[in-house]
């Protein structure tokens, strides 16, 4: 624990996974990162999309794009209404689509409501990712590695925290 992917990392794991290259971003809850496919299963892969684009017309519906920031704003009515876990599905979406320190903001919460703690930890990682002087954040962090037990960890941030947020004389 305490090293976190940082965000263009994880924008890179999203291109690779939406071009099959990953099954999942490793920064997965169980911290275990997913193999790529085998040249094998990517090359049946494109024989099974070769056959399918042979069997289906070119006019075929497509699906409507997705739109990040209204699936965004009803995460939030989701998550405000109490219905967390819809929510939190919605909103990992809406990182897929565009990771954002609003998004891994509302993540964290979520995650935390659940109480899936080591993914609200992820969640905050990635927030201070961003917003590396956010002290709330922090303090978010140093409350989940405590909800997981690992007090080292909480300790660590906490002294860490503590230092960061020592004001500093000024000169009027």
């Amino acid at each position: 624990m305490g090293e976190y992917l940082s965000v263009e990392r994880c924008r890179a794991c999203a291109r690779m996974v939406a071009a099959g290259w990953l099954l999942a971003c490793p920064a997965e809850p169980d911290g275990v990162a997913k193999p790529a496919p085998s040249e094998a299963e990517v090359a049946g892969g494109e024989e099974e999309v070769a056959a399918g684009a042979a069997e289906e017309p070119v006019d075929a519906v497509q699906e409507p794009a997705f739109d990040r920031d209204a699936a965004f704003e009803e995460s939030l009515r989701l998550l405000e209404a109490g219905q967390t876990e819809a929510g939190v599905r919605l909103l990992t979406r809406v990182e897929r689509a565009g990771p954002s320190a609003a998004v891994y903001w509302n993540l964290g919460i979520g995650h935390s409501e659940l109480g899936e703690h080591r993914e609200a930890l992820a969640a905050w990682g990635h927030y201070l990712g961003e917003k590396p002087d956010d002290w709330r954040a922090r303090a978010k962090l140093i409350q989940s590695y405590q909800a997981l037990g690992d007090t080292a960890a909480r300790d660590e941030r906490s002294a860490t925290s503590a230092r960061c947020a020592t004001p500093r004389a000024t000169r009027a």
